[in-house]
């Protein structure tokens, strides 16, 4: 389908390109007369499912444990378990933020890293290195300053047995991008 500035596809998936000319559609690939710059859609890595399944978990065993402390000082046992009641809900929210609440989204211009505190927003061309690792994916910028993304994480095992895992694929993911970026310049 051609349209202004360029070809797009239904799929929002799928890359685009942009071109500054009309494009030639040829065999089901499409050709410029210029160069033309892959522009990918935002993609986003979340923790695994194994981790929001466990944090899940976590999260209802807190919720389970409150109603049971509540349940306990409506009967009239013990003012000890009122630390409870302020505990396990508190708890619950704290897993529920480290569930859910942390991803890393790659963009056509930058990377953003949502942690359960905090968001912060990387231009492609300030990264100089990814690396893994247990505490998650380590991003080194250009002024040495180190952002750690809590979605993406290599397990230690993985690292001892030098294992590719996820991870890895994330980290390659962003290095392409930021040599891609750095070409465009």
């Amino acid at each position: 389908m051609l349209q202004a500035g360029g070809v797009t596809s239904n799929d929002a998936t799928s890359p685009r390109l942009e071109c500054a000319k009309p494009v030639l559609p040829w065999r089901g690939s499409t050709f410029s007369m210029n160069t033309c710059s892959v522009i990918r859609p935002p993609v986003t890595w979340r923790p695994t499912l194994a981790a929001r399944v466990f944090g899940a978990a976590g999260v209802a065993f807190m919720c389970y444990m409150t109603v049971v402390t509540v349940i306990a000082l409506v009967n009239g046992e013990g003012l000890e378990l009122a630390l409870g009641l302020a505990v396990f809900p508190a708890m619950a929210v704290l897993g529920w933020r480290l569930s859910f609440g942390s991803w890393l989204r790659l963009a056509s211009t930058e990377v953003v890293v949502r942690n359960p505190f905090e968001v912060v927003r990387v231009p492609l061309q300030e990264v100089i290195d990814v690396g893994t690792g247990y505490k998650g994916l380590v991003i080194t910028l250009a002024n040495r300053t180190v952002v750690t993304a809590w979605a993406v994480q290599k397990a230690r095992l993985a690292s001892w047995l030098h294992w590719h895992t996820r991870a890895d694929d994330v980290a390659e993911a962003i290095l392409a991008a930021v040599r891609e970026a750095a070409t465009e310049i």
